[in-house]
């Protein structure tokens, strides 16, 4: 291992170190904040919070998308760096307020707020997580963005679990229902894109191997396009 190497080890360590520290600090302020019914609207505080934040692949049941619960703008940066220049001031608890409340308002703002279908440039410093041909990104750091992920961001089922406590109660995608009532998802998928599977004469889903595939490799693009969504859809006048 290079010197390299261990200074950037010991750089994530101090962050880990300095990210529990932080969420014992505020505890109360996060449980106070989650008590509390969340804004009606976007503040520019929660789109510049919104815009930094990180996703993850929730590996529960099958797996969906969701929010890094612990570091949020990414296991590189800086939670209190970050997030105080996203605020514009050195306040822990009004940083802590701000991020719980944000976390509350991602469902809405994947339902209400809008972006138009085309191919998107992934970050620079995104891309290594994204390397995974499963996750739609082209060999030039591009995604496409298609309607249908639209459509399942608006349909999607969210939870706030707090997986790996302490952490910051950022919401995930339900793992085991991601699009509705369905364990098997791709039934789910089907109904909201309008190509529902084919019922039998006895009531059984018809499902097809070959569109089950299609369907769990377009559930694998969830992640990137909730990411690219976060980064670049627009935030309607009330969220």
């Amino acid at each position: 291992m290079s010197l390299r190497d261990v200074a950037a080890q010991l750089r994530h360590l101090w962050r880990c170190r300095s990210e529990y520290k932080l969420l014992e600090r505020q505890h109360a302020t996060i449980a106070e904040t989650l008590a509390t019914r969340p804004p009606d609207e976007f503040s520019a505080q929660h789109l510049a919070i919104l815009r930094n934040l990180r996703v993850t692949w929730l590996t529960v049941e099958s797996g969906a998308p969701g929010l890094r619960q612990f570091l949020p703008f990414g296991s590189n940066r800086s939670t209190l760096k970050v997030g105080f220049e996203l605020i514009g001031c050195r306040n822990e608890a009004l940083l802590a307020r701000a991020l719980v409340e944000t976390g509350q308002l991602i469902p809405a703002f994947c339902i209400k707020a809008v972006m138009s279908a085309g191919r998107y440039a992934v970050p620079a410093d995104m891309r290594d997580y994204f390397a995974d041909s499963q996750t739609g990104v082209s060999a030039d750091g591009t995604f496409e963005f298609r309607e249908e992920h639209a459509v399942l961001l608006r349909q999607s089922c969210w939870r706030t679990d707090m997986l790996y406590p302490p952490s910051w109660p950022l919401p995930g995608i339900d793992g085991k229902r991601p699009y509705g009532d369905c364990s098997y998802f791709q039934i789910d998928m089907a109904s909201h894109l309008g190509m529902p599977y084919q019922i039998s004469s006895d009531g059984e889903v018809q499902t097809n191997e070959v569109r089950d595939a299609e369907l769990e490799s377009l559930h694998w693009q969830m992640l990137t396009a909730l990411q690219i969504f976060l980064l670049h859809a627009c935030v309607p006048d009330r969220v």
